[in-house]
C-alpha cells in the first residue's frame, strides 16, 4: 500500500512563493514557477476546481521551444509585440 501526501493549500502557496523568490519574480505578477508549460496548465486547472481564479501568469523555465512559445504568447495577451517589445495597437 502506498500512501499519498499532498501538501496543504498553505504549503503550497508557501512552496510557490519560495519559487518565485529563487527565480527573483514578482508574486504580485506571477503565480508561480513550472518546468514546463503542461505543469503550469495542470497546476493551475487543479487551482481553478478549488476556487482560484486564473489572474495571475506561470513562469516557464528553461530554454525549451514550450517556455519560448510560452512566454511570446503571453506578451502577445499583454499586448506586447515580441519581437520589438513595442506596445501593439488596436
Amino acid at each position: 500500500m502506498e500512501i499519498i501526501i499532498r501538501p496543504t493549500r498553505r504549503e503550497a502557496e508557501e512552496r510557490r512563493r519560495e519559487g518565485l523568490a529563487k527565480a527573483r519574480l514578482s508574486p504580485k505578477r506571477y503565480r508561480g514557477t513550472a518546468r514546463t508549460t503542461e505543469e503550469a496548465h495542470d497546476v493551475q486547472r487543479s487551482l481553478e476546481r478549488e476556487g482560484e481564479s486564473f489572474d495571475k501568469v506561470w513562469s516557464v523555465s528553461g530554454e525549451s521551444k514550450d517556455a519560448k512559445q510560452a512566454h511570446e504568447d503571453l506578451m502577445v495577451r499583454t499586448g506586447i509585440n515580441p519581437e520589438t517589445n513595442e506596445v501593439l495597437h488596436g
